[in-house]
């Protein structure tokens, strides 16, 4: 995969690792709002055979060519590209892109931002509780617990008492 990449253009390079980042689907829109304007690049990578169109979205031919993308940014770049889709989702009208909380924490937590964790990471675990998915709930406490050092104690309190319980609903005993 990536010596199929390796011969597209730098910028149908950057491109691609901003899909990878994305993830699949991967909303035109969004990568537009991430990428910039990129028209030809991405007919440089349609043309390679690494991303392709399904319906109105763009998706990796294979979850593996997304997955070696991803293994070839540096850390840097993937956390400044992390923050340009949070922006870009956080910035987009309602409707025009999904908001999924959970989605928004994860790219909050790979750009570092902690006050975007502590925003989305709570709202992603309720609507995760609502859902009777209680392992995810779980999962979006301890993301929100990790970036909790600034909040108040009570705040902190209540994350750990939410997460205690979704461990418990689980049989996750010893972290509960």
């Amino acid at each position: 995969v990536l010596a199929r990449a390796s011969r597209l253009p730098s910028c149908a390079w950057s491109v691609l690792e901003a899909a990878a980042i994305i993830g699949s689907p991967i909303d035109p829109d969004l990568l537009d709002a991430v990428a910039g304007p990129a028209i030809e690049e991405l007919e440089s990578c349609l043309q390679n055979g690494i991303l392709e169109y399904q319906s109105k979205a763009l998706v990796f031919r294979h979850e593996l060519a997304r997955e070696a993308i991803l293994t070839a940014i540096m850390p840097s770049r993937r956390a400044a590209l992390h923050a340009a889709v949070l922006y870009a989702l956080e910035a987009h009208p309602s409707g025009q892109l999904i908001h999924d909380s959970a989605r928004l924490a994860h790219h909050a937590e790979e750009a570092r931002d902690c006050a975007a964790v502590l925003r989305h990471a709570p709202e992603a675990a309720r609507r995760a509780t609502l859902l009777r998915s209680h392992r995810e709930a779980a999962n979006q406490y301890e993301r929100a617990l990790r970036f909790a050092a600034s909040l108040p104690k009570e705040a902190v309190a209540g994350l750990l008492e939410a997460r205690s319980y979704a461990c418990y609903l689980t049989a996750q005993i010893d972290q509960a």
